[in-house]
Parts: C-alpha cells; structure tokens; sequence
C-alpha cells in the first residue's frame, strides 16, 4: 500500500529528526555544565536565589505592615471619615434651608391654583346667575 509506505517513511524521517534534536540538546547542556560553563551556572543560580530572598524580605510582615497600616488607617480612617463628614453637612443644608424653601414654593404654587380655580368657579356660577 503506498500510502502506508508513505507515512512509515515521514515517521522514520521524525524519528531521526527527534534523535537529532536529542544529541544537540544534549551538547549544548554539556557544554554549559563544562568547569568554566559550570561556575557561570552556578553564579546564575545564585543571582537568581538572592532576588528571590530579597522578594521574600520585601514581603515580610514586619516590613509590610507599615505599609498596610499606612494605607487602611490613612485611606480608610482619615478621607472616608471626611467624606462622610461632607455628605453629612451637604444633607443637614438641604434639609434645613433647601427643603423649607422647596416646600413654601411649592405651597404657593398649590394656593394660587387653588385661588385660580375658586375664581373660574365664581365666574362660571355668576354666568348661570345672570345670562348674558
């Protein structure tokens, strides 16, 4: 069958392609772990090993808590407190001047609708009374 055939050689074909990834991966990590590759590593590691320490530190309790204590007590305690404050002066302004105001104005326009529709009324009956 050609197509069985086909596929046998394109997997013979991966095969020495895999074998040949291999060994070059294999050289190249020998040649890194060669004595003067090896020191080179090592100091890598190394380097890399103190960043992590020194994330770790920097992430201690003790270090982090002034930090913490600084944004909750100094963003939480002393703007949210002032931000109610405003709110809670804003609401006592409004129910004590603004509030009143709206009322009477609005007591004003009911009286003289009210004044408005008793005098249609009185014209209305005074119509009947006396025809023209």
């Amino acid at each position: 069958n050609p197509v069985t055939e086909d596929l046998r050689v394109a997997m013979d074909a991966v095969g020495r392609a895999r074998v040949y990834t291999e060994i070059r991966a294999a050289t190249s990590v020998r040649s890194v772990l060669q004595p003067a590759g090896a020191s080179a590593f090592q100091e890598k590691l190394r380097g890399a090993e103190l960043k992590l320490q020194s994330a770790a530190q920097a992430l201690d309790r003790e270090h982090m808590r002034p930090h913490y204590e600084a944004v909750i007590h100094g963003g939480m305690c002393e703007m949210l407190l002032g931000i109610v404050a405003w709110i809670a002066l804003a609401t006592m302004v409004l129910a004590t001047l603004c509030l009143p105001l709206l009322a009477s104005k609005v007591i004003g326009v009911f009286e003289a609708r009210a004044a408005e529709q008793a005098a249609l009324r009185a014209l209305s009956l005074e119509m009947r009374v006396y025809p023209t």
